[in-house]
Parts: structure tokens; sequence; C-alpha cells
């Protein structure tokens, strides 16, 4: 979730989010498992988000989606200052604390 929010608020201060169609869906339902067989096919670990940045030609990470979408308008993700605080401040926890929880899962 952290991931794709920051690719979402990169695209809406970059004035892009219009440009991009958008899946959403919930963890655990149907439509996940549709998409996820879906994008099988094209990654050998499918995790989100991912686009299909051009006919049958398909990325994910978060940081190479924000790179390939705002490098289309000559846009540097460190000019989007909402995004940078985002990165900076909740993000940056919001991956400490995931990290924090995989070790923990490791030791039970």
């Amino acid at each position: 979730m952290p991931f794709w929010f920051k690719l979402r608020l990169a695209l809406l201060e970059a004035y892009l989010l219009g440009d991009v169609d958008i899946e959403e869906f919930a963890e655990g339902t149907t439509q996940q498992t549709t998409i996820r067989n879906e994008l099988s096919g094209h990654f050998d670990k499918v995790s989100f988000p991912s686009a299909e940045i051009a006919p049958g030609e398909f990325m994910n990470d978060s940081d190479a989606l924000i790179t390939h979408f705002l490098s289309v308008e000559q846009i540097d993700p460190k000019s989007l200052p909402t995004l940078q605080a985002y990165i900076e401040g909740p993000f940056n926890e919001l991956l400490r604390l995931l990290k924090e929880n995989k070790e923990l899962k490791k030791l039970d």
C-alpha cells in the first residue's frame, strides 16, 4: 500500500493522474487474483503497483514507474515537494515498520 500511494501521489502532484487508467482492488478479492494472473506472464514475481507502459510492455516497482511517467513530461521527482515529504516522512516510517514486522514473523 505505501508503494502504491507513493506512485499515486507523484502522478497527482505532477498533474498526470488523469492520464493513467487505474484498476483498484481490495486485497484477497477475485479481482486481485484475476489481475495477478494476467500479470504473471510478464513478471517473475508479481507485485503492485504494476503498469502496462506500452502495448505488451509491463513495469513494476513504484520508483521505476514514477521515473517513467514523470520523465515523459520531463518532471524531476525531486521537484515535487509533497512527494518528497511523503518519502522522507511517512513512507520511510512505513518501510521501517514493514521490515520490523518481517523480522518479527521470522521469530515465530
